[in-house]
Parts: C-alpha cells; sequence; structure tokens
C-alpha cells in the first residue's frame, strides 16, 4: 500500500434558518496521514482524541470495511485542527477519513467513491447538513434521502469565532423544544428559501440573508448566558451585516461589511472576551473541493 492523505474540511451548518440541511465547508481542515505498519498506531497533534481503537477514524473504518476484513496494521498520524464540540462538524471530518481510508483500502486510491462516502457519512451522521460539504465542498443544501444541491462559493472571508466552550451536539438536540407551532415553521422555511437562492445566485453569503430562525438557534444559546449576551451584541456590531450560531455551537459566525473583515474580526472577539469567554477568531473563506485524498 502506498502512504496517502486524507484531507476534510471543517464546516458551519443550519446557518440561520436551514436546520438540519444547510451546510458550508469551511477552510480549516483535519488530516489523516496513511502508512503501513506493523502494528495499528496512532498518533495526533492538535485537539486532544483517543490514540486507541476507540477513535472515530478507526472504529468507522473497521466498521466499513468488507464483511470478515480484519483492521489492516497501519500507522495513522493525525492533524486536529477542528476543535471538538464546537458546532464545526468535527464528528463529520473524523468519520469521512474514516470512510475514505476504508474506500481507498478496499477500491484503491483511483477509484474512491465519493457518493458511496457521502451517503455512508449523512446515515451515521442521521442528517446531511455537515456531512454533505465536508465531503463536496462549497455550500450545499441536503434532503436525507433525496439527495443535495451544490454550490461554489468565492474567496470572501468570514469571521469564525471558536470559544473554548464545549457543547455536546447531544445536549444541544436535547435543548431543542418536542413541538413547534405552525407559525414558526412557515418562518423557517421563507427564510430558508430565499437565503438558498441568494446564495446560489450571489456565489456568497451577504448581509441580504435572512439569518433569524425560531427553531434551534434561541434555544442552544441559552444553554450558556455568556454566549447568548456576546451574540446579541455581536448581532449589533455596525461591522457586522449578520450572524448565527454554527452547528449545535458554541462556535458562532459573522458576516463582515465589505472591507471590514478585519475590523469585525477584532470587535467580536472584544464582545467575546468582555462576556468572560476566551476565543480563538479566524477570518476563514469556502472550502470549494471538499474531501482531498491524495499520495504522500
Amino acid at each position: 500500500m502506498e502512504p496517502f492523505r486524507v484531507r476534510v474540511p471543517a464546516t458551519t451548518s443550519n446557518l440561520g434558518p436551514g436546520f438540519d440541511c444547510f451546510g458550508l465547508a469551511l477552510s480549516l481542515h483535519f488530516e489523516v496521514e496513511v502508512r503501513p505498519s506493523a502494528t495499528l498506531t496512532l498518533t495526533s497533534t492538535g485537539a486532544d482524541v483517543p490514540l486507541d481503537a476507540t477513535n472515530l477514524v478507526v472504529t468507522t473504518l473497521r466498521d466499513h470495511l468488507p464483511p470478515g476484513t480484519p483492521l489492516p496494521p497501519l500507522a495513522l498520524h493525525l492533524h486536529n485542527r477542528i476543535p471538538l464540540a464546537r458546532g464545526l462538524g468535527s464528528s463529520a471530518c473524523a468519520r469521512i477519513a474514516g470512510l475514505a481510508i476504508a474506500e481507498v483500502l478496499t477500491h484503491g486510491l483511483s477509484r474512491v467513491d465519493r457518493e458511496r462516502v457521502c451517503d455512508a457519512a449523512c446515515a451515521l451522521e442521521g442528517h446531511p447538513d455537515n456531512a454533505t460539504p465536508a465531503v463536496h465542498g462549497g455550500f450545499c443544501v441536503g434532503a436525507t434521502g433525496r439527495g443535495h444541491e451544490r454550490v461554489e462559493l468565492d474567496g470572501r472571508r468570514y469571521v469564525v469565532l471558536i470559544p473554548q466552550l464545549e457543547i455536546r451536539t447531544a445536549d444541544a438536540r436535547e435543548a431543542l423544544p418536542k413541538q413547534v407551532r405552525l407559525g414558526e415553521a412557515v418562518f423557517n422555511l421563507q427564510r430558508a428559501s430565499l437565503s438558498a437562492l441568494r446564495i446560489a445566485c450571489a456565489g456568497h453569503l451577504g448581509g441580504a440573508l435572512p439569518f433569524e430562525d425560531q427553531l434551534h438557534q434561541r434555544y442552544r444559546l441559552a444553554l450558556d448566558a455568556r454566549l447568548q449576551r456576546a451574540f446579541a451584541r455581536m448581532e449589533q456590531l455596525t461591522e457586522v451585516e449578520g450572524a448565527f450560531l454554527s452547528g449545535s455551537g458554541s462556535t458562532l459566525m459573522a458576516l463582515a461589511k465589505a472591507g471590514e473583515e478585519e475590523a469585525a474580526r477584532q470587535s467580536c472577539l472584544r464582545v467575546l472576551q468582555e462576556e468572560g469567554l476566551t476565543a480563538d477568531a479566524h477570518l476563514l473563506s469556502a472550502d470549494n473541493q471538499g474531501l482531498i485524498i491524495e499520495r504522500l
């Protein structure tokens, strides 16, 4: 087996009203270097993850090899640039990496089927919002069992604020109401439909997008009062055109006015710090490539 590398982008999902169906790949990546070895070994840099057979990359790889195929001895080195439990698709990235490695081992590097990887990742995740853009790149709208549509975006940069605050997806799901009013569902349908068309036409996220949401965002922000206050203040900044919670949180996304990206980054970071949250603040663009598998 030739050594190879798998690279998967982080994703931001929902984008306000597009609950469980909107996703955007970002220029922040999770990488796994794969080499032959006498025994299974794992090493990593970045986010702290298990370095044994319980690692999500390894369990996904093992479960998606052909039936009866033993887990081969491999040396895996993980570059974990995507923080865990922050609403940036870290679990989807790990699962997609495991699926991609299984594809290479089963079919060969030149015969990896991205749709097969995407379908399996969506099934494991339970929804397509993170998995689809992580595999295909760009902005994606997915519907479980009905496929997806994809749009490439331009190089515009978005403010990505990653607090040192973990929010488990299970806790964020539990915070949601079990029933919603008809008016709330219609509210989101209107805004999600309008957003999808405007993104497709403009090729970027912009201030004309209606980021309002009545299904999930306020319930998840309420999990931490500091985050809730910071988000409300961010929306009022003069340098910011719009903002939304990334996935289930705690990452916040902000759209800066053209030419004010750095000013918006600094202002948003200052707001979080004043609310007692330590955070990293990045300017990231869309990743239009998605999953990449290449020889080392």
